[in-house]
């Protein structure tokens, strides 16, 4: 079995080096062309999860707004889109990743016809003043195309240029990796607090319209009578019981969560164990719920705003609604 075990080691281990062979024996032609296949798979895909920062988020101040989408397929970023907003047009770069490495980067700039005989802007008239596109393969770009010329000098001096953008993916990556919930800081702590040994799943990925879906409480009572997310089942922590399951089949899909997400990922292990096949821990729980704005009851059934904060220290993260600590 050891023999075994080794062989496998060394025919993987030779596949690898002959994949990182084959990428680098390609002519750029070759590259360009796995390039735009793989753009067009990504492009052609619509089941993603998209999480979004707003710009002052990323510290980018603009008249007219700016954004940062990421589109996640099973937790790994393909796309990441920065739009931005100017008094007089737009500008947008598109960046694409494959195998959590950046490939391809399409930024384009457009601008409001200005009619100079009556100097005034038209807003319902653009035209695209510049377009640039960059292929890159191993971490190195080897095409640049540009057409047209841009207006906004932060585009000549900030953003043509393959440095430039292969920095920005990584930043805006970055950026995204904490987007999971609405604040930064709840997310560093999160990342830190939990073990991630089981599924994760963000509020704003639930569909509120689901009936499929069973949500479990794994807080104490006194925190579950206070609310609880409609319909959630409750099934504690210090007392869990497996036997508060019998009811429900193990094929169920369900949802677990508690006040940020550590109880309810604990007791997610337990499900999984005893073979319940889909089960998720939602990510910042109940406090996230609540800080997107979603509805929690009270035991008659009634929309309320109180939630039960756990303590003050805790309680910090829980940035809508009315704290309740009793």
């Amino acid at each position: 079995m050891n023999t075994l075990k080794v062989n496998l080691k060394n025919v993987l281990l030779l596949v690898a080096i002959a994949s990182i062979q084959l990428a680098y024996s390609q002519t750029k032609e070759e590259q360009i062309l796995t390039i735009r296949a793989q753009y067009n798979e990504i492009n052609a895909d619509s089941a993603y999860q998209i999480r979004t920062v707003a710009g002052e988020d990323i510290d980018i101040q603009s008249c007219g707004g700016a954004m940062l989408e990421g589109y996640y397929k099973a937790d790994e970023l393909k796309r990441a889109d920065f739009f931005i907003a100017k008094s007089n047009g737009v500008y947008f770069t598109e960046y694409y990743y494959w195998n959590n490495e950046l490939f391809f980067a399409f930024e384009v700039e457009k601008q409001f016809y200005y009619d100079f005989k009556n100097d005034e802007w038209h807003y319902d008239s653009i035209i695209k003043l510049y377009e640039g596109r960059y292929y890159f393969a191993n971490g190195e770009l080897i095409e640049a195309k540009h057409k047209g010329e841009p207006f906004n000098q932060e585009v000549v001096v900030d953003s043509v240029g393959a440095v430039v953008h292969q920095d920005l993916a990584i930043e805006y990556e970055e950026h995204l990796r904490h987007a999971k919930v609405e604040s930064k800081a709840y997310d560093v702590m999160l990342s830190d607090l939990l073990d991630h040994s089981v599924t994760e799943i963000l509020v704003n990925e639930i569909d509120p319209y689901d009936s499929t879906i069973i949500y479990l409480d794994a807080r104490e009572y006194d925190e579950y009578a206070v609310s609880h997310i409609d319909g959630a089942i409750w099934v504690g922590y210090d007392d869990f019981d497996m036997s508060r399951l019998d009811s429900i089949a193990k094929s169920e899909h369900i949802i677990v969560y508690c006040s940020v997400g550590y109880r309810s990922e604990k007791v997610s292990e337990k499900l999984l164990k005893a073979n319940y096949k889909n089960v998720s821990n939602m990510y910042g729980s109940i406090f996230e719920w609540v800080n997107q704005g979603k509805p929690v009851y009270d035991m008659d059934g009634n929309v309320t705003p109180n939630v039960h904060a756990f303590d003050k220290e805790w309680g910090r993260w829980l940035k809508q609604g009315t704290k309740v600590y009793d």
